[in-house]
């Protein structure tokens, strides 16, 4: 065999050798189940935006945030692995919409179904954070923290104006005067209409947060509503509440 032939060959063998140890190291990696020691606590975070599915992980790149089908997997084999005691949900300036609040709460609701130990650490609490936690069996806020749920709003942009400026005047079709996604260009404030509108869809929001915390605390609404009325609360009324 030539020597050019030779050196090529043993090229080929060192790149698949080199292929095959990348192609085992990614697999195990990927497949390789972590060690999970007798009696431990899955803790998850959440935090920031949410997503339905994570984006592909590359290699070397940081692992993205968790997301709603990531929360599904790991409580559905957390829960029916006997290795796991419990969750442990640290919640803090979550960024995500009340729909996905609401999913999230049934799975941890399904996750309690199993009678594992489900606890919740939260640093500050506002509406969006403090309903996964109303599902757990105990919420724990670290000395601290506070409780402030205020209520709900919503704002509304409007550029009649600024197009005006430009020497630009929008022309829409506009069909109904509840039919607002036009008033963004066409307006220059809320309309009675838009104004009723968002005024009934943030008083929807904000009964869904007391009717949550009364169903999944065994209160009444209206004592729930007088609670958050006082908003926000001292840590004295809330350091010791489950």
């Amino acid at each position: 065999m030539k020597r050019g032939a030779l050196i090529a060959l043993l090229v080929i063998i060192v790149i698949l050798l080199g292929l095959f140890i990348i192609g085992g190291f990614i697999y195990l990696q990927f497949n390789q189940e972590p060690y999970v020691p007798e009696k431990a606590y899955l803790k998850i975070d959440l935090g920031g935006p949410l997503a339905e599915t994570a984006p592909t992980r590359f290699m070397g790149m940081p692992g993205a945030a968790i997301s709603i089908h990531d929360l599904w997997y790991n409580l559905e084999r957390a829960a029916k692995d006997d290795r796991i005691k419990g969750v442990l949900l640290r919640v803090q300036y979550l960024e995500t919409g009340f729909a996905k609040i609401a999913e999230i709460g049934q799975l941890l609701k399904k996750f309690a179904a199993s009678k594992k130990t489900g606890r919740g650490l939260h640093r500050r609490r506002r509406p969006e954070g403090i309903l996964p936690g109303l599902f757990r069996r105990q919420v724990i806020m670290f000395k601290g923290g506070s409780l402030s749920i205020s209520g709900i709003a919503a704002e509304a942009l409007f550029l009649k104006n600024t197009l005006s400026k430009l020497g630009v005047r929008a022309e829409i079709f506009h069909i109904g005067d509840y039919k607002t996604a036009s008033n963004t260009f066409t307006e220059e404030r809320m309309t009675p209409e838009h104004r009723e509108s968002t005024q009934a869809l943030i008083d929807d929001l904000y009964q869904a947060v007391i009717s949550g915390i009364a169903a999944n605390r065994k209160l009444d609404s209206r004592e729930v509503k007088k609670i958050l009325d006082q908003s926000p609360l001292p840590m004295k009324n809330t350091s010791k509440a489950n």
